[in-house]
């Protein structure tokens, strides 16, 4: 707080005021305060009030002695030389009568509490309550011990907050009004409402081990020669199709296998908080060597901070150089042992079945040395791997097991999902009667479908359970606009730095060339952040930016710097439904002074007008419940409904706005692209349209600009 200061809300605390009567009071003194309850009172002002306070109190102490002809012994000092403490009964009687005078309200003597009102001076007595992420206004005057209508009041006069009773609303929200009203507020979350058990048997568990690599490289034929099986048979063109989980029993405790279509979906489960690996499995092929898809892997290995062994898989190829890849690797960055560092690495053929049992036991070592522990007395808790509806079992999902022994009749929450264990299935697909920590298996039945790294706990009964996922569901859908404003971006990161919550601007690069890509981390690595902060590159790569790079951007929080490159369509979509930002750029300089100018909170963001597409009105329609109406044929590009309109007529602009509407026949599209014919509303029933008018469809976006 600077030079001392303090919000309004927190100087009318401590003068026994409410902030209405503190703002009188300060206006009374001449000075105006400016915004909500958090807005900052000098310490001049404070001072002014305490003294004016303490006038009025002394002024009230020698008027009540004199209306009722009560005097002492002694004579009353002047208010300089006052020194008398008053009682507890005087003081409160005097801070009641100052605060009557003040809002010019008729001072009332309360002849006995009512309950309410002693609940809420318990209350604030305790000062700290529990306030969960979603409330109803009718819920949260129940905790503060008032009457609904005057907290929608207090809300309406103090914030221009327009509440309802049955209104529900968000913990940030709920706590603002608590703490204007003199509470301490904490979060409960749904997660702390489940009950935490403790534990008193804690034994070893299985690792949980991720196989990553290049495509076609050998990672799931590496995991059918360690299963024996052939599942790559089985998947369509012999890739990996789904996620899958496999218990092997070697070693000690055996080990769990997650085989993923890719480092995609190891990403993506950590995105949604769900670290489910301990050891990762980087699959080289010796006769490929490193590739892109290889790099990008070890980016997402190295960032999810779990220990690596590399597996140089087809040793028995004619063409198999593995000097080469352990080089390659520790070109990459890749501490590996023969070159003295502390990645293993194994040499294998998945196809001769050559050093697997040694891939086995560098497992088995690694997972000792981080002594893997879990409980094994409390319920159930794990995550989610993989989901599907099976024809015969219904909606089934594969359940990695962390805590506790899952069971047979235990009811769970997944998530927003929760269900009753009505069946349990190894990998084989054969029945079992309990799943322990660090094993896998299917779990029927699902009321709905969980997402991929939900949380699975095991709680005490159903109606828990349906309690649970309602809150849940009404968390996710008030909570969307605040998990995307929680992203780090250009924009906001000089606030995050001041504000303490950044100690490192994490960055990934894509460039057209390997030169161009390491002269542009050279560059962005050189800034000066004056050590305000840590500049880390995450991650680079060659060529577009694909949905695998937004992926590792929304799990690490991190923006996405292009060069010399474009945006894959799928990646696009994606980096708009998660929130990730995209930058590209032309020229490195450009690059280094954007992120520069980020640093020191000087970075603006410029409106750049963007051609989505072109149509023709070939007839116009009049609708009394929606205007005009232009059927027009799109000629090039796409429209899009919410897009920026500009009706041109014989090369001249005659109008400009947006496309409210769009229908193909009758049906609402979000977007129709050329060669097809729709309906246009513009909103305007005013708008001078006619056939043959040409519509220039766009939509600006945000590009930055020191």
């Amino acid at each position: 707080m600077s030079n001392g200061g303090k919000p309004l809300f927190e100087v009318a605390k401590e003068l026994h005021l409410s902030t209405g009567a503190l703002r009188k009071l300060l206006a009374e003194l001449g000075y105006e305060v400016k915004g909500g309850s958090r807005s900052v009172v000098p310490p001049e002002w404070i001072e002014a009030c305490r003294k004016r306070l303490d006038q009025e109190r002394y002024r009230y102490k020698i008027e009540e002695r004199k209306r009722r002809k009560f005097h002492k012994p002694r004579t009353l000092l002047p208010y300089e030389e006052y020194k008398e403490e008053p009682s507890r009964d005087e003081a409160e009687r005097e801070i009641r009568q100052t605060w009557a005078r003040i809002e010019s309200k008729p001072f009332k003597r309360h002849k006995k509490r009512r309950p309410e009102y002693e609940k809420r001076e318990k209350e604030k007595e305790q000062k700290v309550i529990g306030i969960p992420e979603v409330i109803s206004v009718k819920e949260l005057s129940e905790i503060l011990g008032m009457n609904p209508v005057d907290l929608i009041a207090h809300a309406l006069r103090e914030f221009g907050l327009t509440l309802t009773v049955n209104q529900r609303i968000d913990f940030t929200t709920a706590q603002i009004l608590a703490q204007d009203l003199g509470y301490d507020v904490e979060k409960v979350s749904i997660e702390a409402e489940l009950v935490e058990e403790e534990p008193k048997e804690v034994r070893p568990r299985p690792p949980v081990v991720s196989v990553l690599g290049h495509i076609d490289h050998g990672k799931t034929t590496l995991l059918d020669a360690i299963r024996n099986t052939d599942v790559a048979a089985r998947e369509y063109g012999r890739i990996t199709q789904h996620i899958g989980a496999y218990h092997v029993n070697y070693g000690k405790y055996g080990v769990t296998f997650i085989d993923t279509p890719g480092h995609e979906a190891f990403t993506a489960m950590r995105a949604r908080g769900a670290q489910v690996t301990d050891i990762a499995v980087l699959v080289v092929a010796a006769d490929d060597g490193v590739m892109p898809q290889t790099i990008e892997a070890i980016d997402h290995i190295r960032e999810a901070g779990i220990p690596m062994i590399v597996a140089i898989n087809k040793i028995d190829l004619p063409a198999a150089n593995v000097d080469k890849v352990v080089s390659q690797l520790y070109a990459n960055k890749v501490d590996v042992e023969p070159y003295g560092g502390k990645v293993p690495v194994c040499y294998v053929s998945a196809k001769t079945h050559e050093g697997i049992d040694e891939l086995l036991d560098t497992i088995v070592l690694v997972a000792e040395e981080l002594d893997l522990k879990a409980p094994y007395d409390v319920k159930a808790k794990g995550v989610i791997l993989e989901s599907h509806i099976d024809k015969g079992k219904g909606k089934v999902a594969t359940v990695l097991v962390f805590e506790g022994i899952l069971k047979i009749g235990d009811v769970f929450v997944a998530g927003t999902a929760w269900g009753r264990v009505r069946c349990l299935w190894d990998e084989w697909g054969n029945k079992k009667e309990v799943c322990r920590p660090g094993e896998p298996a299917q779990v029927a039945e699902f009321e709905e479908l969980p997402l991929v790294g939900d949380k699975f706990v095991v709680v005490s009964e159903e109606r828990r359970a349906r309690e649970v996922t309602q809150k849940r569901k009404e968390i996710e859908e008030m909570s969307k606009w605040q998990r995307m404003k929680s992203r780090i971006s250009l924009e906001s990161i000089q606030q995050r730095i001041q504000e303490g919550k950044v100690k490192e601007l994490k960055l990934i690069l894509k460039a057209d060339v390997t030169g161009t890509l390491e002269a542009l981390a050279d560059a962005v690595s050189k800034i000066d952040t004056k050590k305000r902060l840590e500049i880390k590159i995450i991650h680079k790569g060659i060529g577009d930016v694909n949905p695998s790079d937004v992926l590792l951007a929304e799990a690490s929080e991190a923006p996405i710097i292009g060069f010399n490159v474009g945006v894959m369509p799928q990646a696009h979509t994606l980096a708009r439904d998660k929130n990730v930002e995209i930058h590209t750029f032309k020229v490195i300089y450009d690059v280094v002074k954007a992120v520069e100018a980020a640093i020191a909170g000087i970075l603006v963001a410029e409106e750049e007008e963007v051609t989505l597409g072109k149509a023709k009105i070939k007839a116009i329609f009049n609708i009394r419940e929606v205007g005009k109406v232009a059927g027009v044929e799109v000629l090039e590009g796409k429209v899009k409904r919410g897009a920026l309109v500009r009706v041109m007529r014989d090369g001249k602009k005659v109008f400009e706005g947006k496309i409210v509407s769009l229908k193909h026949f009758k049906e609402d599209k979000d977007e129709i692209s050329a060669g097809n014919e729709c309906g246009i509303g513009l909103g305007d029933p005013k708008a001078p349209i006619r056939e043959g008018d040409i519509l220039e469809v766009y939509e600006k976006r945000k590009v930055l600009a020191a």
